[in-house]
């Protein structure tokens, strides 16, 4: 069983990996989404 608990424990790293990616895209995206509503209140 060991090669499964570390392909296992591989894998979350990976998913854990690409989460993080996600949230931080998703932060990049928020903030633009600010600075667009920002130029409108502006007009």
């Amino acid at each position: 069983g060991q090669v499964n608990k570390n392909t296992l424990g591989k894998m979350m790293r990976d998913f854990e990996a690409r989460i993080s990616s996600l949230e931080k895209e998703m932060d990049r995206k928020n903030s633009e989404v600010e600075d667009i509503q920002e130029k409108i209140s502006e007009l």
